[in-house]
């Protein structure tokens, strides 16, 4: 019996790497986010313990007044550039997301191929099988150069 030969296995093998890389991206792309996040829930929590504390101190100069401002002002820009990043890292995860998913849809694809390929291959070798099965039962039943059957009605 002749081994089955999947003419694309190679493309087969390169679709299963490039899913494999998709799913690294991926990875890391939720690696960025996760950390983009927090980074974000940092800055508000050092945002919420400053406002606290000022909230149960005594401001007595306008120059401590002018620093809490400023740190105040500072910390919220910080924080909405953060949001912007953990925006941009979950469009980053989503684009990921599909490309993984295109990837996966490609392999599956030529593997379908490959099983239904194969399915033939199964077929056709019974059926090869079956012909010489017939063959070598015919072979046994006529005599070589004789077209009668060796059976004798006696």
């Amino acid at each position: 019996m002749k081994k089955f030969d999947f003419r694309l296995q190679r493309v087969l093998d390169v679709k299963g790497i490039i899913q494999q890389v998709r799913e690294r991206e991926l990875a890391n792309a939720l690696k960025s986010m996760e950390s983009d996040e927090l980074v974000l829930v940092g800055y508000k929590e050092k945002l919420n313990k400053y406002q606290k504390e000022l909230r149960g101190k005594k401001v007595t100069s306008i120059f401590e007044m002018r620093f809490y401002y400023n740190y105040f002002s500072w910390l919220m820009n910080l924080i909405r550039i953060q949001i912007g990043r953990v925006a941009e890292s979950k469009k980053e995860v989503e684009k990921r997301k599909k490309k993984l998913t295109e990837a996966f849809k490609e392999k599956r694809v030529i593997e379908n191929l490959k099983q239904r390929t194969r399915e033939e291959y199964i077929r056709e070798f019974s059926k090869d099988q079956m012909i010489q099965s017939d063959e070598i039962a015919v072979s046994k039943y006529f005599l070589p150069g004789d077209l009668s059957p060796k059976i004798s009605f006696h």
